[in-house]
């Protein structure tokens, strides 16, 4: 089973936040490869199209009648998935096994501590002074402009 985000990249990889960083994989390619693992368990209704300001992109897909948002950031290929039942969510995480790295919901509750934040580059830390946020998952998933 994918490790979790949380067991192994905290300390958060240096520009997770998407400022002053450029991603470490192909989009492209990543996409792919994550619409054929999930293809084989669900259906996939669309792919949001990146904003400039987004530091991650959404997958939003359905399984009969459950619609998730897999929450994918730009940098660091690592996701998290919303609005999905537990067994649904294994689903999803055991058919990106190898394709990311996968983000407990749990990174909405755990707060951001300067331990979390040792790594990261000083125009991210700027930014978090600025914006704020109380989660891990708020840095990761973020909407900063």
């Amino acid at each position: 089973m994918t490790k979790h985000l949380i067991e192994y990249m905290i300390p958060l990889a240096e520009g997770i936040t998407g400022f002053n960083v450029e991603t470490t994989y192909d989009k492209s390619i990543a996409i792919k490869k994550i619409k054929s693992a999930l293809g084989k368990i669900m259906i996939i209704t669309e792919t949001e199209k990146v904003e400039i300001f987004k530091n991650y992109w959404i997958l939003k897909a359905k399984n009969k009648n459950e619609e998730v948002e897999i929450w994918i950031n730009n940098i660091h290929l690592v996701f998290a998935i919303k609005n999905a039942n537990a067994v649904f969510e294994k689903k999803i995480i055991d058919a990106l096994e190898n394709t990311a790295a996968y983000c407990s919901n749990k990174l909405w509750e755990i707060k951001v501590t300067e331990g979390a934040l040792k790594n990261l580059n000083k125009h991210e830390l700027k930014q978090i002074k600025y914006w704020n946020p109380k989660t891990l998952g708020e840095i990761i998933f973020n909407n900063w402009d």
